[in-house]
Order: structure tokens, then sequence, then C-alpha cells
């Protein structure tokens, strides 16, 4: 709301929802292919739902050494 009580315009709204959805779109993508059947990438619409891929990353320990790192970072900047 502005100082005078009212609240911005409805083209602002449309604008503002527009520009969050976006931003937000390619983060619905890359959720929807994590939990994908196919073993190749970018088909669309994923032919099913699993949770392999999952399993797969969490055996590599590339990726908990990623993760240890990450967590070092956020605790020193924090």
């Amino acid at each position: 709301m502005r100082s005078d009580g009212t609240s911005g315009s409805l083209w602002l709204r449309i604008a503002a929802v527009s520009g969050l959805l976006f931003l937000h779109a390619p983060l619905l993508l890359i959720f929807v292919y994590a939990f994908t059947t196919d073993e190749r990438s970018y088909a669309f619409p994923p032919p099913g739902f699993t949770l392999k891929w999952f399993g797969v990353t969490l055996d590599r320990p590339d990726v908990w050494e990623a993760l240890g790192l990450s967590l070092k970072v956020a605790a020193a900047s924090t």
C-alpha cells in the first residue's frame, strides 16, 4: 500500500505476478524432471515419475563433498 492508503494499479499487480511466474517456471521444470523415469533428458511431458535418480545421486561421493562444502560456506557466512 502506498502512503495515501491506496494499493498499486491492476496492471502493476499483473506485471509483478507475470514476472514472478516467469522467474519460477524454470524451477518448476527442474523439479518435474527430477522425478522422470526416462533415461534421456528433455522428453516432455515426462513418461512417468520415480525416485530412482535420488538414490543414484545419494550414492555419489562427489555430491556429498559438494553438499559438505556448501554447508561449511553457509555456516561461515552466517
